[in-house]
């Protein structure tokens, strides 16, 4: 039974990097040596850095080390930040709500900047933010999403928001979110919501991504037969001249379920049961 765990640090003025050079669960067994063995290495004013790269699993005792650390460097003006996690460990943060609570980053490398960065008084991007990149010329606008690689509850609003706003502005946007990895029934809902906007709007939204983990998680909302896309942009610029394969209208007119469809993004999660949208063969 694995009672105590041998932690790496590197102590630094604005933080203390934890590291573990071998696997671990960071569970009931060893939460209270891995909270001690923290404590007798911080000092006040630091922000503690976790380096989650070995971290195989997390239960609820490794969770409430994590939120005793938390306070413990909140309270010396600091920050608790987690880095390099797995994507089990990620899932059940999220699970848990505890992804909005968490400042969580994709390297180590990443949370040293984000504090260096905050030391300098400069504006910093936390691991949620959006970010796009815009060219916009006369009515049309060609957007690419270059960061999160995530589209959740946690920031699918802001999403929405900078979308919305460039389609008051042009006819047509051409939306890369190739970079997207994992979307929840919010990110879903927020890319059906944008189609529904645009057409009634007399605009158009094409969406341009390739890679199959996002057609994966398209299918399964059955979003890939209402979302107008291309795998790459030259593509999409070259043959988007004709209206999409599959009208979401029209198919909500011949099936008469358009109230199945909420507008509303509600304030729970919750998943859309798109199977009647499928062509019939």
């Amino acid at each position: 039974m694995q009672k105590s765990m041998e932690l790496y640090f590197v102590s630094k003025e604005h933080y203390l990097l934890v590291q573990s050079h071998e696997l671990f669960n960071l569970d009931h067994r060893v939460a209270r040596a891995f909270i001690s063995q923290i404590k007798q290495h911080y000092s006040p004013g630091q922000s503690i850095i976790i380096d989650g790269e070995k971290m195989e699993y997390l239960d609820s005792a490794g969770i409430s080390a994590l939120i005793h650390l938390r306070k413990l460097a909140l309270s010396h003006a600091g920050h608790l930040k987690l880095a390099a996690l797995n994507s089990f460990v990620l899932e059940l943060l999220r699970i848990s709500k505890l992804h909005r609570v968490f400042e969580v980053y994709e390297t180590v490398g990443e949370t040293i900047l984000s504090l260096e960065a905050g030391k300098a008084g400069k504006k910093t991007h936390g691991p949620m933010d959006i970010l796009l990149e815009i060219h916009s010329p006369g009515k049309i606008a060609v957007v690419k999403l270059l960061s999160p690689e995530v589209l959740l509850q946690a920031n699918y609003e802001s999403f929405l928001r900078e979308i919305k706003d460039l389609l008051h502005k042009h006819r047509v946007i051409y939306l890369d979110i190739d970079v997207l990895r994992n979307l929840d029934s919010f990110g879903m809902s927020a890319l059906l919501l944008l189609h529904r906007m645009a057409q009634k709007q007399g605009k158009r939204i094409i969406y341009v991504y390739e890679n199959k983990t996002l057609k994966r998680l398209l299918r399964l909302f059955a979003l890939n037969n209402i979302l107008e896309h291309f795998d790459n942009l030259e593509t999409a610029l070259r043959h988007s001249g004709g209206a999409p394969d599959l009208n979401l209208f029209q198919i909500l007119a011949k099936k008469g379920a358009s109230q199945n469809i909420p507008l509303r993004l509600q304030a729970e999660p919750y998943f859309v049961d798109l199977n009647f949208l499928r062509t019939e063969k």
